[in-house]
Protein backbone atom coordinates (compact mmCIF):
# COMPACT_ATOMS: atom_id res chain seq x y z
CA UNK A 1 0.00 0.00 0.00
CA UNK A 2 1.39 3.38 -1.00
CA UNK A 3 2.00 5.93 1.73
CA UNK A 4 -0.54 8.43 0.37
CA UNK A 5 -3.34 5.82 0.58
CA UNK A 6 -2.95 5.20 4.30
CA UNK A 7 -5.70 6.60 6.56
CA UNK A 8 -3.40 8.84 8.58
CA UNK A 9 -2.12 10.52 5.40
CA UNK A 10 -5.62 11.62 4.38
CA UNK A 11 -6.75 15.14 5.19
CA UNK A 12 -9.99 15.85 7.06
CA UNK A 13 -13.08 16.77 5.03
CA UNK A 14 -13.02 20.31 3.67
CA UNK A 15 -9.36 21.03 4.33
CA UNK A 16 -6.50 21.34 1.92
CA UNK A 17 -3.99 18.57 1.76
CA UNK A 18 -0.26 18.93 1.54
CA UNK A 19 -0.02 15.27 0.61
CA UNK A 20 -2.11 15.83 -2.54
CA UNK A 21 1.06 16.51 -4.50
CA UNK A 22 0.66 20.27 -4.90
CA UNK A 23 2.87 22.36 -2.63
CA UNK A 24 1.21 25.60 -3.77
CA UNK A 25 -2.51 25.02 -3.38
CA UNK A 26 -4.02 28.28 -4.66
CA UNK A 27 -7.22 27.67 -2.69
CA UNK A 28 -5.50 27.24 0.67
CA UNK A 29 -5.73 29.85 3.40
CA UNK A 30 -1.97 29.90 3.98
CA UNK A 31 -1.33 30.68 0.31
CA UNK A 32 -3.88 33.51 0.40
CA UNK A 33 -2.18 34.95 3.51
CA UNK A 34 1.22 34.86 1.80
CA UNK A 35 -0.24 36.44 -1.34
CA UNK A 36 -2.02 39.17 0.65
CA UNK A 37 1.18 40.01 2.54
CA UNK A 38 3.12 40.15 -0.72
CA UNK A 39 0.54 42.35 -2.46
CA UNK A 40 0.43 44.80 0.46
CA UNK A 41 4.22 44.93 0.60
CA UNK A 42 4.54 45.59 -3.15
CA UNK A 43 1.72 48.14 -3.15
CA UNK A 44 3.42 50.53 -0.75
CA UNK A 45 7.01 50.20 -2.00
CA UNK A 46 6.97 52.59 -4.97
CA UNK A 47 5.63 55.57 -3.02
CA UNK A 48 8.27 56.73 -0.51
CA UNK A 49 6.13 59.68 0.58
CA UNK A 50 3.27 57.42 1.52
CA UNK A 51 5.52 54.90 3.32
CA UNK A 52 5.84 57.13 6.38
CA UNK A 53 2.08 57.69 6.46
CA UNK A 54 1.35 53.97 6.14
CA UNK A 55 3.95 53.11 8.77
CA UNK A 56 2.45 55.59 11.24
CA UNK A 57 -1.12 54.47 10.54
CA UNK A 58 -0.73 50.71 10.21
CA UNK A 59 2.48 49.62 12.00
CA UNK A 60 2.25 49.03 15.73
CA UNK A 61 4.33 51.20 18.03
CA UNK A 62 3.97 52.86 21.39
CA UNK A 63 3.39 56.16 19.62
CA UNK A 64 0.64 54.79 17.35
CA UNK A 65 -1.16 53.25 20.32
CA UNK A 66 -0.77 56.48 22.31
CA UNK A 67 -2.35 58.32 19.37
CA UNK A 68 -5.39 56.03 19.58
CA UNK A 69 -4.57 53.83 16.59
CA UNK A 70 -5.91 50.69 18.23
CA UNK A 71 -6.11 48.81 14.92
CA UNK A 72 -2.33 48.74 14.46
CA UNK A 73 -1.71 45.42 16.26
CA UNK A 74 -3.96 43.77 13.68
CA UNK A 75 -2.83 45.66 10.58
CA UNK A 76 0.85 45.29 11.44
CA UNK A 77 0.54 41.57 10.68
CA UNK A 78 0.26 42.52 7.00
CA UNK A 79 2.85 45.31 6.79
CA UNK A 80 6.58 44.64 6.50
CA UNK A 81 9.22 47.36 6.41
CA UNK A 82 11.77 45.51 4.31
CA UNK A 83 12.09 42.63 1.90
CA UNK A 84 14.13 40.54 4.37
CA UNK A 85 11.43 40.92 7.02
CA UNK A 86 8.73 39.90 4.55
CA UNK A 87 10.80 37.05 3.10
CA UNK A 88 11.55 35.34 6.41
CA UNK A 89 8.03 35.80 7.76
CA UNK A 90 6.58 34.24 4.62
CA UNK A 91 9.09 31.37 4.68
CA UNK A 92 8.04 30.49 8.23
CA UNK A 93 4.37 30.93 7.33
CA UNK A 94 4.92 28.55 4.40
CA UNK A 95 6.70 25.99 6.57
CA UNK A 96 4.24 25.92 9.46
CA UNK A 97 0.87 27.10 8.15
CA UNK A 98 0.51 24.35 5.54
CA UNK A 99 0.48 21.64 8.17
CA UNK A 100 -1.64 23.67 10.58
CA UNK A 101 -4.24 24.18 7.87
CA UNK A 102 -4.35 20.46 7.11
CA UNK A 103 -4.95 19.66 10.77
CA UNK A 104 -7.19 22.56 11.84
CA UNK A 105 -8.66 23.92 8.60
CA UNK A 106 -8.40 27.24 6.81
CA UNK A 107 -10.74 29.24 9.06
CA UNK A 108 -8.92 28.23 12.20
CA UNK A 109 -5.57 29.02 10.57
CA UNK A 110 -6.81 32.51 9.73
CA UNK A 111 -8.13 32.94 13.28
CA UNK A 112 -4.76 31.84 14.67
CA UNK A 113 -2.93 34.26 12.37
CA UNK A 114 -5.12 37.19 13.41
CA UNK A 115 -5.08 36.24 17.10
CA UNK A 116 -1.29 35.96 16.90
CA UNK A 117 -1.18 39.44 15.40
CA UNK A 118 -3.08 40.82 18.37
CA UNK A 119 -0.77 38.97 20.76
Amino acid sequence: MALEHRDYMQSPEGSSSFSSGSVFDLQSAWFKLVLLNLVIFLAWQPAPGIREFLASEFMVSGQSLANGHLWTPLTSAFFHMGFGHLFWNMIFLFLFARDLEVVYGGRNLLALYLFGALG
